[in-house]
């Protein structure tokens, strides 16, 4: 992917275009590898929305102590 992006970055010098994301970290090799990057996207994906909820959550607490319902 390296050697592919290197190749058509320097061939469309005269027309350039967007190019693809490079990836931030290396492709999986064995089924473990990928079972274990899938269940830490699938973890970070969960803690995010539970963070946001947990925040929706504290705002609604704050404004029934407040004295507005």
């Amino acid at each position: 992917m390296a050697i592919g992006d290197f190749v058509e970055f320097y061939a469309m010098a005269q027309r350039p275009r967007p190019r693809n994301a490079y990836p931030k970290k290396p492709y999986p090799i064995t089924a473990r590898q990928k079972r274990k990057d899938d269940l830490d996207k699938e973890e970070a994906i969960a803690n995010y929305y539970i963070n946001l909820f947990r925040k929706q959550d504290e705002q609604n607490d704050k404004e029934i102590v407040g004295g507005r319902i």
